[in-house]
């Protein structure tokens, strides 16, 4: 265990667990260390076994856990949270940055009120985004019903943004293994990542029927237009601060019928109806503050190994009496899925097997008998996301066994 200047009795012990994510940790430091609220404790869980330590202490108050290996986000945070001093134990992934009075906003909230058991932040994406329209003309390719206008490359911004705007003029996103990119009918509008403070960067091609034709781009604050020709033409637009704007990753989280979690916000333009503090379902567990004493243990199931793990936390938390709050003065900017991967393997196995794992455990009785004798059944429908590590034969076996055991569990202390 490495110690850097740690304190004998912090108020709050932030718990952050690492696995090879070396590239945040600068700015993630730079963030703790500006914080306005200044009682607190790092403890960092090394699940990699390669955190260099210089990395991760700065001018604070650290400590680094290296577990025995790879034990996961749920067990890391375990290892963590046994370790903690904290009255207050707050659980935060590593690639986030934050605002300064991130922690500040979560200790005033839940020492509000005694009942309250956990507080979580508001969650951003990292990079701001503009609003970008792009007018231009069409045509019919053969044996294609769609007219189609330009084609639009964002290689390297991932596919988050275009989720909540294919409606809006835009194809669904296609891939070739190398490059991804969508096509507008003719007339698109995007909320497209700016780059460094003010840049969004894109490129732009066609087919040959619109080469020689006129595109024309709009933003709040301009417009430009140009001619396609048979390259594609990389587009660079600088938009001023008070022309960007933040998209919500999460701001709390609920459960639908058939037990899905649903995370509010998510893939929205922030609003003022996402500034209000609420009771909430289920706390996201990328910004959590808990309250030891509502705790009788570790906060998380070690088999879940990461997803869901927050979920569960929640429906234990509120099984005991305890109420769950939303503070969106507590601001995180995320990365995302920087660790698995966007739709990889790793989280599509993960995220499947732990959503049923909670049904078992805590779902009404007609949830859990509909679940088992349909969708248990259905998990065919996952082949396509899976690979050798996570097989569809692993996802279907870890399933039903834990599935069952959990069942079974249930019922053993229900008696």
């Amino acid at each position: 265990m490495h110690l850097t200047g740690v304190k004998n009795s912090p108020l709050v012990s932030i718990v952050v667990v690492d696995y090879n994510g070396h590239r945040f940790w600068p700015k993630l430091l730079c963030s703790l260390e500006n914080q306005v609220f200044r009682d607190f404790e790092l403890i960092v869980v090394d699940n990699s076994g390669r955190l260099d330590p210089e990395l991760v202490s700065g001018g604070l108050c650290s400590r680094i856990i290296k577990s025995p290996g790879n034990v996961g986000f749920a067990e890391g945070s375990n290892l963590g949270f046994k370790t903690a001093k904290g009255e207050y134990v707050c659980l935060l992934n590593n690639d986030t940055e934050l605002e300064d009075q991130w922690l500040g906003a979560l200790f005033d909230c839940i020492v509000s009120s005694r009942d309250i058991g956990a507080v979580c932040s508001k969650v951003v994406y990292k990079q701001r985004f503009a609003r970008v329209e792009i007018e231009s003309d069409t045509f019919r390719p053969i044996g294609d019903s769609r007219r189609l206008g330009v084609r639009i490359e964002f290689d390297g911004l991932g596919c988050f943004p275009f989720e909540g705007v294919e409606k809006n003029g835009l194809y669904s996103t296609e891939k070739d293994g190398v490059h991804a990119w969508a096509w507008t009918n003719g007339k698109a509008t995007l909320w497209l990542p700016c780059e460094g403070d003010r840049t969004v960067q894109f490129s732009l091609s066609s087919a040959t029927e619109l080469h020689g034709s006129s595109v024309r781009l709009l933003w709040d604050c301009g417009e430009q237009s140009f001619v396609i020709e048979n390259e594609a033409t990389v587009v660079s637009l600088e938009i001023p601060d008070d022309q960007q704007f933040d998209i919500v990753n999460n701001a709390g989280s609920y459960l639908d019928e058939a037990w899905r979690v649903k995370e509010r916000g998510l893939f929205k333009k922030d609003c003022p109806e996402l500034c209000q503090p609420i009771e909430l379902e289920v706390a996201s567990g990328c910004s959590i503050l808990i309250r030891r004493s509502a705790l009788l243990d570790v906060p998380f199931d070690a088999e879940f190994f990461a997803y869901f793990e927050d979920t569960d936390l929640s429906l234990n938390l509120k099984r005991g009496g305890w109420r769950l709050l939303y503070e969106p003065r507590s601001l995180v900017r995320h990365y995302g899925a920087a660790t698995s991967g966007v739709q990889s393997p790793f989280q599509v196995f993960h995220s499947t097997r732990n959503r049923f794992w909670v049904i078992a455990k805590h779902a009404p009785w007609n949830v859990v008998w509909k679940t088992l004798s349909r969708e248990l059944w259905e998990l065919d429908r996952y082949e396509g996301w899976m690979n050798e590590e996570y097989s569809l034969s692993r996802l279907k076996w870890e399933t039903w066994s834990g599935f069952l055991k959990r069942i079974w569990r249930r019922l053993c202390d229900s008696d």
